[in-house]
């Protein structure tokens, strides 16, 4: 039974082809699969197509009948499931200068509606009267946007309008051909914020409809996509939106005032679209000239960013003072470059331009601070510190340490907003002839390794190449033309120590016994004084890699040449007392042995694996440190290590297996 008083459900958008009249025609028939009775008011000045959309034939419009020209039953078409379809047409723009006798028959059209539970506007895109006075008169006004920056602006006009003609009235927000629902997310907290800080208004997420190649198969076929692919992504989100929308339907203070759609008494009311103030490329304020400098403004202490786009002609100085006038003003504090971004005065790609024009202009410090991954707080202690220790560590390195700043993280940040490539190099990767006039102190210094000539430009990985002093560094021994590529300060030391440990190797094609037990002794006393628990000896194809495992990560330690591999592998077999002959079989042995220099008793257990470039070895390093517990002692409940004592001790057979991650104490408690 149909309520009383239809729920008016205006749906509008700023800017074309965000697909409303899809939305709005689905969820018509959405809701009608929720017992609803809709009825469908195509009111797309010149573009009415809901018709098109369900491959109707419409022979009379609104406009018709208000004319005299048909009667009501004629006007009306009747859509899939019983949906009310009422085609506005083209002269829609008329109803605002209807003699008396056309708005008594308006108002007879006005009665027809309320035999319906819902009445659905669909409005022309953009801002007239016409989309105002729909928009007035719904209960539930709902705006449909998509991800583009374009229909962001224009959405943030039209509400803009609207919230002056109806202070403070409810408006439902709809994501459009969002990809993710994080990214709806984060559409409808930009959407908020800026209503929010500008309008004083208060949005609400309606909910979104992902991209689906589906909803165009449907146009093209003229089929409602929620009938045509009814398990769908798209259709599944509209589903969810009329199931919600149902219960607002007849609820106090939604149903909107069925009277007003069509009362344009209003002196200001026209036809004529109204322009709205020029809008920025993101959400504006009530103006978009920015006021003279405000009070307070230091363009000094507004970041090396503001001050490059100043200079680079993206941004004045009067916006930057307004931008800072409205950053003080703001109920949620934010970034100054999302300010600045918001009120329109600058976009992504201008900032990210102005950044490539300016590397070397700009401090490490400021882009951090102004890009919001650390605070002003974080690099005022930072710098503080560098200056306590005078220089001896550059800045990224004392934020790394403080953990104000991860290193991946910073040298993702300088790669993604300065264009320099990441890069994580290996020993090979290295140009042998660059490195022979390479000064090793210089490359550990500066913190920079040669990777490889390009035409007549050479790759050099830097972990800081913002450092002015580093980049002269690497100017003078490698020459002016230099393309800087990022990376970690451990991968620089990392792989300098495996070039040279290869080259070393290299160099000994006939390396005595002795020799190699001094090479496998040091890997293992290197991979102590690490704290590594594993070693991974592993064959390639050119080479013999050394890894050490710490904290649960394989780390690379040395590139040995290939000609030490049958050597060094033979050496472990006969500490681990394994087969020397047995090349085609998994092995396992123990090594136990005392390291004169730590003094501590090592025991590692060593297993020999078959590969396809050779046998790799992997030792488990145990050290005499861990104390032994009693079974006691190791943690088990008390029915636990009984049912433990009775069914496993006295079992002749079995397998214990115990898991857990690296440094969990799995050897401990096996043991």
């Amino acid at each position: 039974m149909a309520a009383t008083v239809p729920t008016i459900i205006t749906i509008a958008s700023g800017k074309g082809g965000v697909g409303k009249t899809n939305v709005s025609l689905n969820l018509a028939l959405a809701l009608v699969d929720e017992k609803r009775k809709v009825i469908l008011l195509d009111a797309d000045l010149g573009l009415a197509n809901v018709d098109v959309l369900l491959g109707l034939a419409t022979q009379y419009s609104l406009i018709d009948f208000v004319e005299g020209r048909c009667t009501w039953e004629e006007v009306m078409v009747t859509g899939p499931r019983s949906l009310g379809i009422i085609p506005g047409g083209n002269a829609l723009d008329r109803l605002p200068q209807l003699s008396k006798s056309e708005r008594r028959r308006l108002l007879e059209a006005v009665g027809h509606l309320k035999h319906f539970d819902a009445v659905i506007v669909d409005t022309s895109a953009g801002i007239s009267e016409l989309v105002l006075n729909f928009l007035q008169a719904a209960g539930i006004p709902i705006l449909v946007m998509t991800p583009e920056p374009t229909s962001l602006t224009d959405a943030y006009s039209l509400l803009k309008v609207f919230q002056k003609r109806k202070p403070q009235a409810p408006v439902y927000v709809l994501a459009n051909r969002v990809k993710t629902v994080d990214q709806a997310k984060k559409l409808f907290k930009r959407f908020g914020a800026a209503a929010a800080n500008y309008l004083q208004t208060t949005v609400k997420p309606f909910g979104y409809i992902v991209e689906d190649p589906n909803v165009t198969t449907a146009v093209i076929r003229q089929v409602p996509f929620i009938y045509l692919y009814p398990n769908s992504p798209a259709s599944r989100s509209l589903r969810r939106m009329a199931a919600q929308l149902s219960t607002l339907i007849g609820a106090p203070g939604k149903t909107g005032n069925l009277e007003a759609l069509f009362d344009f008494s209003s002196p200001a009311a026209a036809a004529a679209p109204i322009r709205p103030e020029t809008p920025p490329a993101a959400p504006p304020p009530p103006a978009r000239e920015p006021e003279p400098a405000a009070d307070g403004f230091d363009l000094e202490k507004s970041g090396d960013i503001v001050r490059l786009l100043i200079k680079e002609g993206h941004l004045s100085t009067s916006q930057a003072a307004y931008a800072h006038k409205v950053q003080t003003k703001l109920d949620t504090p934010q970034l100054f470059l999302d300010t600045l971004k918001d009120l329109g005065f600058v976009n992504e790609e201008q900032i990210r331009s102005t950044l490539l024009n300016n590397r070397t202009g700009i401090r490490l410090g400021s882009l951090l601070v102004e890009l919001g991954h650390i605070d002003e707080k974080q690099l005022s202690a930072a710098l503080n510190r560098q200056r306590e220790i005078q220089g001896q560590k550059r800045l990224g390195e004392v934020l790394v340490e403080n953990k104000y700043i991860s290193e991946y993280d910073l040298t993702q940040v300088l790669s993604m907003h300065l264009g320099f490539p990441y890069v994580e190099p290996r020993s090979e990767m290295l140009d042998p002839k660059l490195m022979e006039k390479s000064q090793r102190d210089q490359l550990l210094l500066h913190r920079f390794l040669p990777v490889q000539r390009e035409n007549d430009s050479i790759r050099v990985a830097m972990s800081d190449p913002l450092n002015a002093t580093a980049m002269a560094a690497v100017k003078k021994m490698y020459g002016p033309n230099i393309i800087p590529l990022i990376t970690m300060d451990r991968f620089i030391h990392d792989t300098l120590e495996s070039y040279e440990y290869l080259k070393d190797s290299a160099k000994r094609q006939e390396t005595s016994q002795t020799e190699i037990v001094e090479i496998v002794d040091q890997i293992i006393l290197e991979a102590l004084k690490k704290g590594a628990s594993d070693i991974h000896v592993e064959p390639m194809k050119n080479r013999l890699r050394i890894r050490f495992r710490k904290d649960g990560s394989l780390v690379n330690h040395a590139d040995l040449s290939k000609d030490l591999e049958p050597a060094i592998i033979n050496r472990l077999k006969v500490m681990a007392t394994a087969n020397l002959a047995e090349k085609r079989r998994h092995q396992d042995g123990r090594i136990l042995m005392d390291t004169k220099q730590t003094g501590e008793e090592v025991d590692l257990r060593v297993s020999f694996y078959v590969t396809l470039f050779g046998e790799k070895v992997v030792m488990r390093i145990l050290t005499k440190k861990v104390e032994l517990f009693k079974i006691e002692d190791v943690g088990m409940g008390s029915k636990m290590l009984d049912r433990f004592r009775d069914d496993a001790l006295d079992s002749p057979t079995g397998v214990v297996i115990i898991t857990g991650p690296t440094g969990a104490g799995k050897t401990t408690t096996l043991y």
